[in-house]
């Protein structure tokens, strides 16, 4: 009984807040094919397990590690002994999350039909990996095992209990306390294994609760925004071509640096070292700034767009803010060092992501006409890149997919930017209307610039 007691312990610390905090609403749904659907409302409640968890985990680990981590991780360890570490952890982590997506197919009754669990079992895993992978990279706190600098939070914890509360919400607590269960046992076997410490299981805990919730709040508003009918005018096919560069980048870099990249980037230094640096650079690098003014400027001369002046600027500083922001945070947590070893911050591409967004805002503003020159000088950025031995191959493709998807959220988000901004009728050409054109003084016959604006 006395070698159990950690494992009874730490059971109850993880268990015992969670189904404390709570609130488990049942709700009567319809059969498989036809379930009874209401948009989840945010409530405050909802926050209190995973507030509680995190807290506790957060205040553990900044003024009481070594008075609780310390002794926590050496009871656990004094119990296993010479034991070897089990690696059924690895698989048990992600059986909440299948169990979510397909207990209803065998007739459980739940909250929702199969695609829309697939849907929020898809969005909780996402802000699992992303806000998981982010905070250990910004707190990088080591191991008990010593092994790396990425203890906390436990990733592994994290899913399991993001797979638990959406089985609670599906299916109420008959499943949703096995599902609770087998999470725990997960986050007690990552601390069996000397992984991770105390502090790491409660956030990660925590943190898996809210990304339930988060995929839950989600869920309305994507199937809204994915709605062909719907506000933001999404098309599927939209993401065929920035999804093909992103994943054919990250197949490169993760499966094919030695035989892909590598050779790519002794190319180009072969190339450098026959013809030395590029003639003009100081005005070439500049370039990733053409396609922006373009998207942006290029109707005032004159040239048909799909929208005016202001809702141009809208949309261009929507596109501009999703790829500044996410292509910032992908360079913070994936670390891949440059080619020339600069820093290690090479993926993706800034400078790619930047030119192609533009030349991907001209082309659905203005037709491949201008589309095609704005995507050569975006094609060029990145060649430049790469002559330079500032990027890898998959940094540019992932960059240029990147960089294509930011001006679709741009368009995508342009309607309800404009609402929310309170500007009247439907985006488009109407409204305020600017034109630059040549102008010939019949006076002085002095060729000047003519500006003119319609409101």
């Amino acid at each position: 009984m006395r070698r159990l007691l950690p494992v009874i312990l730490l059971t109850a610390l993880l268990a015992g807040p969670a189904a404390r905090a709570q609130l488990a609403v049942q709700l009567d749904t319809a059969a498989l094919d036809a379930p009874v659907v209401t948009a989840p409302a945010f409530r405050a409640s909802q926050l209190i397990a995973p507030g509680v968890l995190i807290g506790t985990g957060t205040l553990i680990h900044a003024v009481a590690h070594k008075g609780i981590d310390v002794p926590m991780r050496d009871a656990m360890q004094s119990w296993r002994g010479d034991g070897r570490t089990v690696g059924i952890d690895n698989y048990l982590q992600f059986v909440p999350l299948a169990l979510n997506a397909g207990l209803g197919l065998t007739g459980v009754r739940s909250e929702h039909d199969f695609t829309d669990r697939l849907i929020e079992t898809g969005l909780s895993f996402g802000v699992a990996v992303a806000s998981g992978k982010i905070l250990k990279e910004l707190v990088k706190s080591p191991r008990p095992d010593g092994s790396d600098g990425h203890s906390f939070p436990s990733g592994h914890t994290c899913f399991a209990f993001t797979g638990a509360e959406l089985m609670r919400m599906e299916y109420g607590w008959g499943w949703g306390a096995g599902a609770y269960a087998l999470a725990t046992s997960v986050a007690v076997m990552r601390s069996y294994n000397d992984r991770h410490w105390l502090s790491d299981l409660f956030v990660g805990a925590g943190l898996g609760i809210l990304s339930a919730h988060v995929g839950d709040w989600l869920l309305e508003p994507v199937k809204e925004f994915t709605d062909p009918d719907g506000w933001a005018g999404f098309r599927p096919r939209e993401l065929i071509a920035p999804a093909a560069l992103f994943a054919t980048g990250m197949g490169i870099r993760y499966l094919g640096q030695n035989a892909i990249n590598v050779p790519v980037r002794e190319a180009a230094l072969r190339l450098k070292a026959k013809n030395g640096p590029l003639p003009g650079y100081d005005v070439l690098r500049f370039l990733p700034l053409v396609p922006p003014a373009m998207a942006v400027g290029l109707g005032l001369t004159g040239v048909r767009a799909e929208h005016g002046f202001w809702d141009r600027a809208i949309e261009t500083g929507l596109a501009y803010t999703f790829v500044a922001g996410s292509a910032l945070v992908m360079k913070k947590v994936i670390n891949a060092p440059r080619p020339d070893g600069t820093d290690a911050e090479s993926f993706p591409s800034g400078h790619t992501c930047f030119s192609f967004t533009g030349a991907e805002l001209v082309r659905m503003e203005y037709g491949w006409g201008w589309g095609a020159g704005a995507y050569a000088v975006a094609t060029a950025v990145a060649a430049m890149r790469w002559y330079n031995d500032r990027h890898w191959l998959s940094d540019l493709f992932a960059g240029a997919g990147l960089g294509i998807l930011s001006a679709h959220v741009g368009r995508w988000l342009l309607e309800p930017t404009r609402k929310a901004l309170g500007m009247a009728g439907e985006a488009g050409t109407a409204g305020f209307q600017a034109s630059l054109a040549p102008y010939v003084d019949p006076v002085s016959g002095t060729l000047c610039p003519q500006l003119a604006i319609v409101f």
